[in-house]
């Protein structure tokens, strides 16, 4: 909600979140709190489609920027935790 309410900055978050990505060697198995955090933004962050009713209605926000969104969010994890990121996303 701070990210779509423009009280933080989705890059500040990209960050954040990189930095500690790289300061714990990639892996987050071991962080349920975190990749529930990450599933969290990331279906928060995902860009309204059409006529739907949910979804991040921001303009000029669309699915390739959403996708460019992730890689600099998980680009640095292990492929297990970041698939087990997406995963949790979908689940959502």
């Amino acid at each position: 909600a701070l990210v779509r309410e423009f009280f933080v900055k989705l890059r500040t978050i990209e960050e954040a979140v990189h930095a500690f990505i790289l300061y714990r060697d990639g892996t987050l198995h071991d962080c349920p709190g975190m990749l529930d955090f990450l599933a969290c933004l990331l279906v928060q962050i995902f860009p309204q489609a059409g006529a739907s009713s949910w979804g991040w209605a921001r303009v000029g926000w669309d699915w390739d920027d959403w996708w460019a969104a992730v890689e600099r969010t998980l680009g640095n994890a292990d492929p297990r935790s970041g698939v087990e990121v997406l995963r949790r996303t979908l689940a959502a």
